[in-house]
């Protein structure tokens, strides 16, 4: 039978265990340390904290043998080595290792300084900051190095003057290998190395204003990619190209256009969707004059004039200009249809085909003729209405006084022609590939 507690209604399936929740309500510590006299609601975390007194790290990292006192840090060091940030902030999207790490982020955003000394008046977001704090003004040092005898204010001091003991070197530069004990000293010595360091690639002679940046860069000459993905395992150059791709796993789309509300998982692809409420169509083909919105677009159309086919099929030896249309092609023979309707459940073998089909459960209908104002769901099906509007949208060609229902088809015919006559496509001059009447 489970137990609830009455605050909070948070459910138990122990009384025992709803005995030891409510010492969280009451602040009953009854387990006290008999060195520092500090408290504690359960016993097992007044066993953890002894180890601070006694020095004993039992659990080590498998990576790096770094020590710790309780299984909960070890786990929370892993992720560091995962590079895993689970916990993101709603507000400016940076992410964090541990929760109390974003908690202490968000009262940035708030600008909230709940705790005042009550000596100066300073005030300060955390309460063990302004613990830190009033040590300035008691003069205590209770962190005391167990070699020379000298004395801190603040453990991370004292951590960094035993590098003085030990002649540890944790920070090494990347430009040189030259190792400091501290960072600030570091930051000096990058600085210095950044100025005499030529920031331009060898290879392409592209110059970035910091060395770091340029090391980057040289990864796609070198073809590393060091950031895997966990699900897919497919490589990245850089980590925040990994963010975004992890998107495609998760859904998650953050990123929403003002005009039409659809979201895109990254910046890049929003800005690109926006050129098509501009109607902006910068590249172009010097063939037929076509204009794309995009330049992978503009490439994929080249194709249909050379007629290269270069991706084969290994099983019917059928040819394709483009490697995803011969992916595509793999599911005929596959027999798979990885694009399933969550409505009724009918698969299908590409993603365009599912999108039509899911029409005709939300009977949209985007296709609209600009003569007649009629819609229609498929694109298949108003094509062939425009056919009867034949006589409004003749176009004919200026070689040969051929009439055709559409540009398209206008096209498809030069290209043809100019194949079976033997000419060069940009030698066709620009006022005889289309003319409409």
């Amino acid at each position: 039978m489970s137990s609830t507690c009455d605050v909070c209604h948070k459910t138990y399936t122990r009384l025992f265990d709803l005995k030891r929740h409510y010492q969280a309500h009451t602040g009953e510590r009854p387990f006290q340390c008999q060195i520092c006299e500090k408290s504690f609601a359960r016993k097992e975390y007044l066993n953890i904290h002894y180890r601070t007194h006694t020095g004993e790290k039992k659990f080590s990292c498998d990576i790096c043998a770094t020590r710790f006192s309780d299984k909960s840090s070890l786990r929370e060091h892993c992720k560091i080595h995962k590079n895993e940030r689970s916990y993101v902030c709603e507000t400016c999207k940076k992410s964090f290792l541990q929760k109390c790490n974003l908690d202490y982020h968000y009262l940035t955003h708030s600008q909230e300084k709940p705790h005042v000394c009550v000596i100066c008046t300073r005030r300060f977001s955390r309460k063990n900051v302004l613990n830190v704090h009033y040590r300035l003004h008691t003069g205590e040092k209770p962190y005391t190095c167990d070699m020379c005898g000298k004395s801190f204010s603040r453990k991370n001091y004292l951590n960094v003057h035993y590098r003085s003991h030990t002649k540890e070197k944790p920070y090494s530069c990347e430009i040189c290998s030259k190792s400091f004990s501290l960072k600030s000293n570091l930051n000096i010595h990058s600085r210095k190395q950044a100025k005499k360091m030529s920031t331009t690639c060898v290879v392409c002679h592209r110059e970035f204003k910091r060395f770091s940046d340029l090391k980057r860069h040289c990864r796609v000459h070198m073809g590393e990619r060091p950031f895997r993905c966990e699900i897919c395992e497919k490589s990245f150059v850089r980590r925040d190209y990994l963010d975004v791709h992890y998107r495609i796993h998760t859904g998650e789309k953050k990123f929403s256009c003002d005009i039409c509300l659809k979201k895109f998982s990254d910046k890049a692809n929003l800005r690109k969707h926006y050129i098509i409420h501009k109607n902006e169509k910068r590249y172009v083909c010097v063939a037929c004059k076509k204009s794309f919105v995009k330049k992978c677009n503009l490439n994929n159309h080249y194709l249909t004039h050379t007629q290269e086919k270069l991706h084969v099929c290994v099983i019917c030896s059928k040819g394709f200009s483009r490697n995803d249309v011969l992916t595509i092609h793999y599911l005929v023979h596959t027999g798979e249809k990885p694009y399933v309707c969550d409505m009724c459940g009918r698969g299908f073998s590409r993603k365009n085909n599912l999108n039509d089909h899911y029409r005709t459960h939300t009977k949209e209908k985007p296709y609209s003729c600009d003569i007649c104002g009629k819609f229609y769901s498929h694109k298949s099906n108003y094509n062939r209405h425009c056919l009867k509007h034949a006589n409004h949208c003749q176009v004919h060609c200026l070689i040969c006084e051929v009439t055709f229902v559409s540009k398209e088809y206008l096209n498809v015919h030069i290209i043809v022609f100019i194949q079976e006559k033997k000419l060069l496509v940009t030698s066709v001059p620009e006022n005889i590939l289309m003319k409409e009447i």
